[in-house]
């Protein structure tokens, strides 16, 4: 016979156990196929004909650059996955995209897990929930990827540009007709570019060549495109198709609709938008029933 205690401990360990079960019993899992990319939301599993399982765990760092801003250097976002194959567990394994390309990468037994997006793609004015995001990748078997020899391939496993590997004596060029990459010997290199059919970084002086060539481009604005060299090109945009929000946002300053002002910007600036700049105005100018501001003052262009 259970006494009142006795039932009591059994019902509370049995509650405990369903608490600890509940995540493994109701996570999603989703069918994938090696080689083939797949997408991921956080707690949900990548299974491959019951052999390989991956899981999204969460995002441990997202430090990219927000698209509505300008910055020098593109930041990077990194993932925690956890992989098992034939019921071994290999672990959880952090993944990066936006420094070395080797570490999107994990090898696991003979197998890599790629890391190639991780969206949504962050803004300055919103902040991006753990349950929003939502990673790509892919599952492949080392022997099917030549890691030297084959720069096409290379490319299309999500390998960037500037980091394929080309095989002793060989050199990397991109070709002009469709950025995509080539490994040739050295002295042919001249003969290609001069024929067109190669594109030479060392004249690269734009962002449409940048671009052009296969190289990074930081999806800021304006966005950003960086050579294997480390020039940076900025993307030019004609100021005077932008509307006034648009291009006090783009210099960094403040912008009030009301008013048509955009506060925190250079005389400079004031003046490609056709405004009249105010070195020192109010902060508190806007505000009739403040009786003492406090606030420093602040720079204005006043559009009209």
């Amino acid at each position: 016979m259970f006494t009142s205690k006795n039932k009591i401990a059994l019902i509370t360990g049995f509650a405990i156990l369903c608490l600890i079960f509940q995540p493994a019993a109701f996570a999603s899992s989703i069918d994938a196929t090696l080689d083939v990319p797949f997408d991921l939301k956080v707690g949900e599993t990548a299974s491959m004909d019951s052999v390989f399982q991956v899981t999204f765990l969460n995002v441990t760092e997202d430090s990219r650059c927000p698209a509505d801003v300008i910055c020098i250097w593109q930041g990077t976002v990194s993932v925690e996955v956890n992989i098992t194959k034939d019921g071994q567990d290999f672990g959880n394994q952090i993944l990066t995209l936006g420094e070395s390309d080797s570490l999107a990468l994990q090898t696991f037994d003979g197998n890599f897990v790629r890391l190639t997006k991780v969206e949504p793609y962050p803004f300055s004015s919103q902040q991006i929930q753990p349950s929003e995001y939502v990673v790509t990748m892919f599952v492949s078997r080392v022997e099917d990827v030549e890691p030297v020899g084959s720069p096409l391939q290379q490319f299309k496993s999500g390998i960037s540009v500037n980091e394929i590997q080309c095989k002793e004596n060989l050199q990397l060029i991109i070709k002009s007709s469709d950025g995509s990459p080539a490994c040739v010997k050295p002295k042919t290199i001249e003969k290609l570019v001069a024929r067109g059919w190669a594109l030479d970084e060392s004249s690269i002086d734009s962002f449409e060549e940048c671009a052009a060539a296969g190289n990074p481009v930081m999806e800021s604005y304006p966005r950003q495109c960086r050579t294997s060299d480390g020039k940076n090109f900025v993307e030019e945009i004609d100021s005077r198709m932008m509307s006034p929000e648009s291009l006090c946002q783009k210099y960094g300053g403040n912008w009030l609709q009301e008013f048509n002002e955009c506060e925190m910007i250079s005389s400079e600036q004031c003046s490609i938008m056709n405004g009249t700049f105010k070195e020192c105005e109010s902060a508190c100018r806007h505000m009739p029933d403040a009786e003492v501001c406090i606030l420093m003052c602040v720079p204005v262009c006043v559009v009209p």
